[in-house]
């Protein structure tokens, strides 16, 4: 990741693979293929084998997914 981001990351929490989220009860979830985070920044890592047009509004839905856990926190 610090190569491809161009980034230093001092120490990772243990990478949770196929980690999933769901903000209530009715609402649609996310299962992320790998989600780890360090002191200040959550790293989300997908795996795409196809290419899917509707890639772009899922990859914000996550993040809307990632920033609403953020704040819980």
């Amino acid at each position: 990741m610090e190569i491809l981001l161009h980034i230093k990351i001092e120490k990772l929490s243990p990478p949770k693979s196929e980690w999933a989220m769901q903000e209530s009860i009715g609402s649609k979830g996310v299962r992320f293929d790998v989600y780890t985070r360090d002191d200040n920044r959550i790293f989300d890592i997908e795996i795409q084998t196809t290419i899917n047009a509707n890639l772009p509004r899922r990859a914000r839905y996550y993040q809307s997914m990632i920033d609403t856990d953020s704040r819980a926190r």
